[in-house]
């Protein structure tokens, strides 16, 4: 009785040639799961410098964090870049973040909002340069700190927003 020789072989570089397609599919799909996660990345990245760019220019523009210039003739008005610390609560609601939001709100003398996370997560800050005040302010102090005669103080607020 005789073996067919060549039939062994073709069943061989058969079963090389799967082997071989098996290993060029895996490393293909390992590449397009790597490009895949860079592209998630990216797009939570994105998101999140809009939603805090967004947030930022909410806080310094408005009614609800702003200051309440008061007038003698009731014709109160609300004033940018002056930040009144006291509506510096409920700020995933005041500068319109759903929950899956967190922010912080930080200054030279206090903050509000959620604790930074400890671990590596994306979190975007922007820094504005802001008058503080607890309440509102009387259109009289408020041309003084024009002028520069009255005791109005800069500061430098931080906002720092992220996914949670």
């Amino acid at each position: 009785m005789r073996i067919n020789r060549k039939g062994q072989l073709l069943s061989l570089d058969a079963v090389l040639s799967l082997v071989l397609l098996m290993l060029a599919l895996g490393y293909a799909f390992r590449v397009a799961e790597a490009n895949f996660y860079t592209l998630k990345q990216d797009e939570l990245i994105y998101e999140t410098k809009a939603v805090g760019s967004a947030a930022a220019e909410l806080l310094v523009t408005s009614e609800e964090t702003t200051c309440e210039v008061t007038t003698d003739t009731g014709n109160n008005f609300y004033i940018t870049n002056c930040i009144d610390t006291s509506k510096l609560t409920n700020l995933n609601q005041k500068l319109l973040l759903n929950n899956i939001f967190g922010v912080r709100v930080e200054w030279s003398t206090g903050s509000a909002g959620d604790a930074l996370p400890s671990d590596y997560r994306t979190i975007y800050s922007e820094k504005r340069v802001v008058m503080l005040r607890s309440g509102s302010i009387s259109k009289a102090e408020l041309e003084q700190c024009f002028k520069g005669t009255g005791g109005c103080s800069r500061d430098t607020i931080t906002i720092y927003v992220w996914r949670k």
